[in-house]
């Protein structure tokens, strides 16, 4: 008779005290042997190749329409662990392993040093032509930021101009960092800054919600800091539909492979994209699961 989810619990936290460890070359690699029972309440199923977390519980935060979402918490962790948008670290962007002070919780990370650190997770297809679409990260910028030029957390505005579509980072506007949210309308960029000062070396959670269908700019875009909306100063009309492109991709930490400044400076996690517009409510649950002890039962190693 399979176990309650209760004496699922109580195991694991028996075998998470004392888990085996097994050695990949030079790298030690915690492994959790727990029942298929336990596997089967994972959050998603791994699928393709690499390592990912596998949850004890489902996130608390909305996986309808989700997308894809990279945890950048381990290595090959720069998988995509919901779908097949798997990432290619560029540069040498460290996996590190910290304490985010402002919710004091160990976490695992990837920190870039801003002279090509990126990772390329490919031609996106879902988002051309997108009429709604959600995209969120868990941030930190560091005190080696340009003060003077814009850094970019994830987008695609590669050489190619017919191929460039959207923008997400902030921007030294008034001598502060403030978040900022670009989308290419096919004759130039539209955009909505916020009037929040970031501080440096302190995370934060950003969620991007967009919904074209709406009216306005304010209710086609929005931005929540933590859980909280940020009041947007827009530039033009924001377009109605995400640009279709020809190709090109979309990039984490950059929006194109060494874009000559505007690299990203500082610590990325749980970056994750969803096929729909996300509700404050939804911000706010993604932050606090963020806030919370995450249950990880194990790394799988798909085949």
């Amino acid at each position: 008779m399979p176990e309650t989810p209760g004496a699922l619990m109580r195991r694991f936290k028996r075998e998470v005290a004392n888990p085996d460890d097994r050695v990949e070359g030079e790298q030690v690699t915690k492994f959790f042997w727990l029942p298929a029972e336990t596997m089967a309440l994972a959050h998603s199923a791994p699928t393709g190749t690499g390592r990912g977390p596998v949850y004890y519980a489902m996130p608390t935060w909305s996986v309808t329409n989700l997308l894809s979402w990279w945890t950048l918490a381990e290595i090959e962790a720069a998988r995509d662990i919901h779908d097949g948008y798997n990432g290619t670290v560029n540069g040498n962007p460290v996996y590190t392993q910290g304490v985010d002070l402002d919710i004091d919780r160990v976490r695992r990370f990837l920190r870039f040093d801003g002279t090509g650190d990126n990772v390329d997770v490919g031609y996106i297809t879902h988002l051309d032509g997108a009429a709604t679409v959600s995209f969120a990260a868990r941030f930190r910028i560091d005190s080696s930021a340009n003060p003077t030029f814009e850094h970019y957390l994830i987008g695609k505005y590669p050489a190619t101009a017919g191929n460039r579509q959207f923008l997400i980072g902030i921007s030294p506007l008034g001598g502060v960092f403030r978040v900022i949210v670009y989308i290419h309308d096919g004759t130039g960029l539209i955009w909505g800054v916020g009037p929040a000062d970031l501080s440096l070396n302190v995370f934060y959670t950003i969620v991007v919600s967009y919904n074209g269908g709406l009216a306005t700019n304010a209710e086609r875009l929005k931005i929540y800091l933590n859980g909280s909306p940020v009041s947007l100063s827009f530039s033009g009309t924001i377009p109605a539909t995400f640009r279709a492109t020809g190709g090109d991709n979309v990039f984490i930490g950059d929006v194109i492979n060494g874009s000559g400044g505007n690299e990203w400076h500082g610590d990325i996690y749980d970056v994750a994209i969803w096929e729909t517009t996300l509700s404050e409510a939804q911000a706010l649950a993604y932050h606090d699961d963020i806030l919370t002890d995450r249950i990880v039962a194990g790394f799988f190693k798909a085949s």
